[in-house]
């Protein structure tokens, strides 16, 4: 069965990023060993290619390297925890706006198949687009398939990722979609604005609802863009460790691709410390998550992406298949022994 993995993580690597990482650790370990040494990591603990190098699996020993979540084992652990019936209901944007009503921010689906629904459509945008909106594709994930746009009222057109539309231009390039998911653009909290004031710097949240119906919080992640719209991890921004207790950020940022990244004290364009910063509106962010886990008890562990505004914190959206790499590369420790106790 590892063989058969291993093949699986053989066709699928994305070489281009393994490559990178073996060039930016070449010069203080053996390309060859590594290559090799990421070959035996995929047999033995389940790993990707490319979690060998984001893991850092280079420079950590046998009983460090048991203590990581692998790929391998966030499949088996995910499988064994979530409704497979009622993913879905979390994980599609569409169904998350109707079922986390009230945790949720404001949004607004519309299907843009007949003139009536177009006319909506564009009511909405031109009453709540003035200050920017943004639409998503219910199924996107990692930060794919979102769109920034403002309406200009002063010229009556719109302006969609940098790109100027009348009327007709801007109808027709979401004609396509089909279903829209539309909400207005949040604006971060006065604190976090001073991160990245183009983007939301949001935080992600694991939860995992116990048998007895309890809800743990596992890990908590700080994000800030470091030049995108989006502050996704997964899309080359940073994230930091949170303490779940306090909301205090424990220690410095890393990107994804870890073994090409350097640890950020501060804010790599803003220099604003990242290191001690405390979230505000912690507790209210922890009760949030805790009150969204309990709307489908079924779906036992979910990462949450939590905005926090200048009075309040909205649930963007949730994951039924959270990504290791957003919990355990930032603080450089692995969450397996803490998942394992729940299966």
């Amino acid at each position: 069965m590892r063989l058969i993995y291993l093949l699986y993580f053989l066709w699928k690597a994305d070489y281009k990023k393994v490559w990178q990482s073996i060039q930016c650790q070449k010069q203080n370990h053996n390309p060859w060993r590594m290559a090799f040494d990421a070959v035996y990591c995929s047999l033995y603990y389940g790993t990707s290619l490319i979690d060998y190098f984001n893991l850092r699996f280079f420079e950590k020993n046998k009983e460090t390297r048991e203590q990581f979540a692998s790929m391998l084992f966030m499949y088996k652990f995910h499988k064994a925890m979530n409704d497979p019936g009622l993913i879905e209901e979390v994980d599609n944007k569409i169904n998350f706006a109707k079922n986390f009503r009230g945790l949720a921010g404001p949004s607004s689906v519309f299907s843009i198949d007949s003139k009536e629904d177009i006319g909506r459509f564009l009511k909405w945008v031109i009453d709540e687009g003035g200050d920017g909106f943004v639409v998503k594709d219910p199924l996107g994930s990692t930060g794919t398939g979102v769109t920034f746009a403002e309406y200009v009222s002063d010229h009556q057109h719109f302006i969609v990722d940098g790109a100027v539309y009348e009327k007709e231009g801007f109808l027709q390039r979401f004609a396509a979609k089909g279903l829209l998911y539309a909400e207005p653009r949040l604006r971060p909290h006065p604190d976090l604005a001073q991160f990245a004031p183009w983007s939301l710097n949001s935080v992600r949240v694991i939860t995992i609802v116990t048998k007895d119906l309890k809800v743990d919080i596992v890990a908590a992640v700080f994000r800030a863009s470091v030049g995108t719209k989006v502050d996704n991890f997964s899309s080359g921004n940073i994230a930091a460790p949170v303490n779940v207790e306090t909301g205090e950020v424990t220690g410095p940022a890393r990107k994804k691709l870890s073994a090409c990244s350097p640890l950020y004290d501060t804010h790599p364009k803003t220099m604003v410390a990242i290191k001690g910063f405390r979230i505000p509106l912690w507790d209210d962010v922890i009760l949030t998550a805790k009150k969204a886990a309990m709307v489908f008890p079924a779906v036992r562990t979910v990462g949450w992406d939590i905005a926090i505004l200048k009075d309040k914190v909205v649930i963007l959206e949730g994951n039924t298949k959270w990504n290791k790499d957003t919990a355990q590369i930032p603080g450089d420790a692995g969450l397996k022994k803490q998942l394992q106790q729940y299966l």
